[in-house]
């Protein structure tokens, strides 16, 4: 394999890019599994939704008594505008506690006058925690320091909480309950439709096992098909080599080289170009697939406080 440099090295570059792409499905896959069994990590950390609209006046507190019920806070969401740019703020009621959002840096919501911002919404408008922000949400004018930032991946991040408080009169336009451990979002939805009755509209959160199965399924065989490809690409090579170099084992063999000796030969080098692929395309796979940041970009000179 020596002998053909170039060659080697577009079938180790192949096999390279086959470990990385392996590497970046793998990641991708256990990443997407936990989001499903951690629906926190994706901005959603609630197992049922009970809509308002034919609710008891009392819900708040028939949910805080339900033993099914680890917690629950509503929320209220209004299109917002920070300057001339439009985004999404949301504002959360109940207790703090048990809206069990994912604090990446700062600390958890707990007063009026306080903010969670998601990533997106600190990258866009160039802000970082500790800043302070006037919007309008709707017609109402706020001001708020932004406490810490949160996991949020609707609206690629780009959301801002603060306290239900800051809209008083505001009606919820939904009510987020936590199931107890050990519990599933659709045993808790039944024990809700139980108490609340059919005239309230309760669903389980949804988090689309199946259609996140498939296309990790399919992502998980792309890679796989990757690495095929290229196995092959490395058994057609060191065949070429093997014809090609046909005299010179001849030779070999006539100053008493065994054929096992002759095949590790061989097969020394297709080892050696494997081991360099794994070398490259371990690191690469991993610098490709990269860590979740564990805190935004700095402020920017447009950034806003």
């Amino acid at each position: 394999m020596l002998a053909r440099p170039g060659r080697s090295a577009l079938t180790a570059a192949a096999l390279a890019v086959a470990v990385a792409a392996i590497v970046v499905a793998a990641g991708f896959v256990s990443t997407m599994g936990k989001v499903v069994d951690d629906s926190a990590r994706a901005g959603d950390p609630y197992d049922a939704v009970v809509a308002p609209e034919g609710a008891p006046a009392d819900l708040p507190a028939i949910l805080s008594a339900m033993p099914a019920a680890a917690g629950w806070y509503s929320q209220v969401d209004r299109r917002t505008t920070l300057g001339e740019e439009t985004f999404l703020s949301r504002a959360i009621g109940g207790d703090p506690d048990d809206a069990g959002f994912v604090v990446r840096e700062g600390q958890p919501l707990r007063a009026a006058g306080e903010a969670l911002a998601g990533y997106g919404f600190l990258r866009r408008f160039g802000l970082d925690v500790g800043d302070t922000v006037h919007i309008r949400a709707g017609e109402t004018p706020l001001t708020l320091r932004i406490v810490g930032w949160y996991t949020e991946t609707e609206d690629t991040g780009e959301v801002l909480m603060y306290r239900a408080e800051m809209l008083p009169g505001a009606t919820p336009d939904a009510y987020l309950v936590v199931a107890q451990p050990g519990s599933t979002p659709e045993a808790l939805a039944v024990a809700l439709r139980d108490r609340l009755g059919p005239a309230v509209t309760v669903r389980a959160r949804e988090s689309d096992p199946d259609e996140l199965g498939a296309f990790t399924n399919s992502l998980l065989a792309m890679a796989v098909l990757i690495l095929v490809v290229s196995l092959a690409n490395l058994a057609a090579a060191l065949l070429s080599g093997a014809r090609e170099r046909s005299r010179v084992l001849g030779v070999l063999r006539t100053v008493g080289f065994t054929v096992r000796q002759t095949v590790a030969q061989s097969a020394t080098g297709g080892a050696a170009l494997g081991l360099v692929a794994g070398v490259v395309g371990l690191p690469a796979g991993l610098l490709a697939l990269g860590p979740c940041p564990t805190r935004p970009p700095s402020r920017s000179a447009s950034g806003r406080g």
